[in-house]
């Protein structure tokens, strides 16, 4: 068996554990049934051995088990006549080194880095840090990462979903834990994933980084911080003209979560900030925000100012385009300003994602982003116009000098050319009137994507899909390009 491979591609190990042999073995059989590709049945559970040997005799040879919990020789050798295709320890030992005499691949436990070349040279395939949590969680991997940075890493031990992406985010492997009871049922977590980054370029004060094989990222050491006001919102329910809707369903609407709420199910470690009313409104936006796996710890709550709300107006059938009703004006996000740059919930982002939408808000807003731009962390700028929003006009030379200072930037070309004029025919037009982003995104509808990186142009033909719901698709796209 090919351990190494077998974790790269599906990051994840599902550990048994019980004390009901039968449940154990009715849960192996449900994991490998619900797609988990591999399985540690723990030695330190009831009738382990004889779980494995089951389990062998029902899933056939194609099936990954592992024995986990192996510490002495004969417990690799009885593991190994069981039928287990792969060991796993909590420590290193005489399981590590029989393991692998009997041709068996192992997942060592280690702690410190004397651990890890040890287990190196005892031929371990890849290295458990247990436990994750108490040695010190997402930074203590950080640190081994970089004496270590070609080493596959399993954190088990206090691995919780928020955990999970941090870890996955600085190049370990997840396990999950399934714990086998009476009745064969368990607690389970989501596992998550995100992605890698390298070493940093210069770019004034601020700087962009680059990952293997993949474009220049704006991504620094700490999360995607996203920036703006989340509202309220109110759809028809079923989707069709506000004026004859029945019901209206609440939901959430605010480019900026949107993309920390996809970013988050890409696995990408994400905080959103900003501020919600001291009402349910505000309570259901922070909670709904938070399920989605982004962390909320940086919204604070306005007992002065309501939550923002906006109520949706679908053409009939939803074919004839969608209406937004805003109701926002002086809400607990329009009084947002630069001091939010001095929060700790800002202070360690790796990228804030910002939107011209915040602009449009309040002075103080626009001052906030000013100072963004300015400050020490990169910066990824969505132009997001809403026109409805810049009733006292002059959005054209603000989202321009908010643009050409950002270090990623996404704008559409029929936003810019409405933004700046009927000159700008393609996306290198785009270019000439913004040149100061490291990178430059143009989006042209259903036909391409153009990106700027420096002097490479890249352009990419759209996929051709049914159009459910267009708003929100600009969010989507961002967050899949800084996943």
């Amino acid at each position: 068996m090919d351990l190494l491979t077998a974790l790269r591609t599906h990051r994840l190990v599902a550990i048994v554990r019980g004390a009901d042999p039968d449940a154990a073995y009715r849960s192996v059989l449900a994991l490998v049934e619900e797609g988990v590709a591999l399985v540690e049945v723990s030695l330190s559970g009831a009738g382990a051995l004889d779980v494995i040997a089951r389990a062998r005799a029902a899933l056939g040879p194609a099936a990954p088990l592992g024995a986990g919990t192996v510490l002495t020789a004969d417990q690799a050798r009885a593991a190994s006549a069981a039928g287990a295709d792969f060991v796993v320890t909590p420590a290193l030992g005489e399981g590590v080194t029989t393991a692998r005499s009997l041709g068996l691949p192992v997942l060592a436990g280690v702690m410190t880095p004397t651990d890890v070349l040890a287990a190196v040279r005892m031929g371990a395939e890849a290295l458990k840090i247990f436990p994750a949590a108490q040695a010190g969680g997402p930074g203590y991997l950080r640190a081994l990462r970089g004496p270590f940075p070609d080493l596959p890493f399993v954190p088990v031990g206090g691995v919780d979903a928020t955990a999970a992406r941090a870890y996955l985010g600085r190049g370990g492997h997840r396990r999950r834990r399934r714990f086998a009871a009476g009745r064969g049922r368990g607690r389970r977590r989501q596992p998550g994933g995100a992605a890698e980054t390298g070493p940093r370029l210069p770019r004034g004060r601020r700087g962009v980084r680059h990952r293997a094989g993949s474009p220049v990222s704006v991504f620094g050491r700490g999360p995607v911080v996203c920036i703006g006001e989340t509202m309220a919102a109110l759809v028809p329910e079923p989707v069709g003209p506000l004026a004859a809707a029945a019901e209206l369903r609440i939901a959430v609407a605010g480019a900026e979560s949107n993309v920390a709420m996809y970013l988050a199910d890409h696995a990408v470690p994400v905080r959103w900030v900003s501020a919600v009313g001291d009402d349910p409104f505000g309570e259901r936006v922070r909670a709904e925000v938070s399920a989605r796996g982004v962390d909320v710890a940086g919204v604070r709550t306005d007992p002065s100012r309501p939550t923002g709300l906006l109520v949706k107006d679908p053409g009939a059938g939803g074919s004839a385009g969608t209406r937004v009703h805003y109701y926002r004006r002086g809400s607990a996000a329009a009084a947002l300003g630069p001091a939010l740059l001095a929060d700790p919930a800002v202070r360690d982002a790796g990228l804030l994602h910002l939107t011209g939408i915040t602009a449009a808000l309040s002075p103080s807003c626009r001052r906030l982003l000013a100072e963004s731009l300015d400050g020490p962390h990169p910066v990824s700028f969505d132009v997001n116009h809403r026109p409805a929003l810049w009733t006292e006009g002059g959005a054209p030379g603000v989202l321009r000098d908010l643009a050409d200072r950002a270090d990623l930037v996404f704008t559409g070309l029929d936003e810019a050319q409405a933004l700046w004029g009927g000159r700008i025919t393609g996306p290198a037009d785009v270019r000439a009137l913004l040149p100061g982003p490291r990178l430059l995104v143009v989006k042209d509808g259903a036909r391409a994507a153009t990106a700027f990186d420096g002097a490479t142009v890249c352009t990419v033909p759209a996929l051709r899909t049914e159009v459910v719901e267009p708003v929100g698709a600009g969010d989507a796209f961002a967050a899949g390009f800084l996943a």
